[in-house]
């Protein structure tokens, strides 16, 4: 499924052809997500997709220029820096508590009600390509060593934090966080509702970018690719 969404992206989005170089060429690599990548080129991949180009070709069926933990530092990077996270400030408690529900079924309902039903749309189809991916990363985890829990310890503070980095909250909220994300990529399948599998692989994907047009959502917010933008 990965695959099919990540094809059918807009060239410049960073999310798509990032998660297309990893899967291709980082899925194997010790501590991904991890190991930090070079700061130096960090930087240059930044700079080409702020300028609207797709340094990593990865869409055009070119070589990967950047090794695999520059790319994957870069998403994290950016997920990290969004005006709004990508799980919402407005429901940033409401997951947190998720972490408390004891009974199993509950707690699943809870959590596909704020992704299903409370955040954006456009949030929610970040999840349903990123979720799947992390999954498949931890499959690999045997080679990769970023398990289920490692690669939610990453990513969790990233999509799911209060507004101006509340230091209170952090530290309050830290393990609950981890928590909530590492129970999304453990129950992805049943946390999506059955409707949503079956139309996965044909509906237009969603992008995070940034756009700088007069009359485009705020910049970082995450806005949706229209069908004459596929590839």
């Amino acid at each position: 499924m990965i695959e099919c969404m990540v094809r059918h992206t807009c060239p410049v989005n960073r999310i798509g052809a990032a998660l297309h170089c990893l899967l291709h060429a980082g899925m194997e690599e010790e501590g991904i997500f991890r190991v930090p990548g070079d700061n130096g080129q960090i930087t240059k991949l930044q700079h080409f997709f702020e300028n609207g180009t797709d340094p990593l070709g990865a869409l055009e069926g070119v070589e990967c220029p950047f090794d695999c933990h520059t790319i994957a530092s870069c998403l994290k990077l950016y997920f990290r820096t969004l005006d709004e996270p990508v799980m919402t400030f407005q429901y940033y408690a409401a997951f947190v508590a998720t972490a408390t529900i004891d009974d199993d079924a509950e707690k699943l309902a809870a959590v596909r009600e704020l992704v299903y039903e409370k955040i954006p749309e456009a949030h929610r189809r970040v999840l349903d390509i990123l979720i799947p991916f992390l999954q498949r990363v931890a499959a690999k985890s045997d080679v990769n060593k970023m398990t289920m829990r490692n690669l939610a310890v990453v990513f969790g503070p990233s999509l799911l934090h209060t507004v101006h980095e509340d230091t209170m909250a952090l530290l309050r909220d830290s393990a609950s966080v981890i928590c909530v994300l590492l129970h999304m990529i453990e129950h992805w399948d049943d946390i999506r509702p059955p409707a949503e599998v079956s139309k996965a692989a044909t509906r237009p994907v969603l992008v995070l970018d940034r756009d700088d047009g007069d009359d485009a959502a705020a910049p970082g917010a995450l806005t949706r690719v229209d069908s004459d933008e596929w590839v």
